[in-house]
């Protein structure tokens, strides 16, 4: 089962479990801060396993939308399925200092990408 209101109202209402303050919950599997096995929460009732929510879900949606550490093209892609239109990451570049991203963005609007 996964919880996937901002309330936990599966996770606390339905199953009655209480969350411990360091369990990972969906929003950290959403936002890549926790591997779904980590997240899981074996035998909440006979034959249920848990991914809960908690609060910090309901502000998943805003930095889903504005998502760092993009590093391959199936995260970007899955990104883009989900609504993300602004994101950032290796996948698009290596940090940059000021001078060399004042150079690349001059370079990529005239139209001559330069690594």
């Amino acid at each position: 089962l996964i919880d996937f209101d901002p309330q936990g109202n599966a996770t606390t209402g339905i199953l009655k479990y209480r969350l411990d303050e360091d369990a990972k919950t969906i929003y950290e599997l959403l936002c890549g801060l926790a591997k779904a096995e980590e997240c899981i929460i074996r035998d909440v009732a006979e034959g249920v396993d848990l991914i809960p929510a908690g609060i910090s879900l309901s502000g998943a949606e805003v930095e889903l939308l504005e998502l760092e550490s993009v590093e391959t093209k199936t995260q970007l892609d899955m990104l883009k399925k989900m609504g993300c239109d602004v994101a950032q990451g290796y996948y698009f570049s290596r940090p940059l200092s000021a001078a060399e991203f004042e150079n690349r963005i001059i370079q990529e609007s005239l139209g001559r990408k330069k690594n």
